[in-house]
This record gives C-alpha cells, sequence and structure tokens, in this order.
C-alpha cells in the first residue's frame, strides 16, 4: 500500500525510515473490527501469552 511494488524485495529489507515506521504503528494500533474491535498488537500479546 505504501511501498513501491516494482521495488526489489532485497533493497526494502532493513532500510526503514523513521516515516514508514511511524506509519505503521499508527495502522497497527488501530483497533479493527474483524478483530473485535481489538488492535493487532493486543491479538498478538494474547496469542504469545497462550
Amino acid at each position: 500500500m505504501l511501498r513501491h511494488e516494482d521495488t526489489p524485495r532485497e533493497s526494502r529489507q532493513g532500510a526503514q525510515s523513521p516515516l514508514c515506521a511511524a506509519v505503521a504503528a499508527e495502522f497497527d494500533g488501530r483497533p479493527r473490527k474483524t478483530l473485535g474491535w481489538g488492535t493487532p498488537a493486543e491479538r498478538l500479546r494474547e496469542l504469545l501469552a497462550a
């Protein structure tokens, strides 16, 4: 969505800009209807604790 798909995968690995990290954190922090209005981080924590 935010990255160009024509960029080779190797050139994107390990080179995340601070802006991309901030956008990803904002998206990951939003509650999702498909997760029962929980955030992806909450669901991951629940899965790892089980």
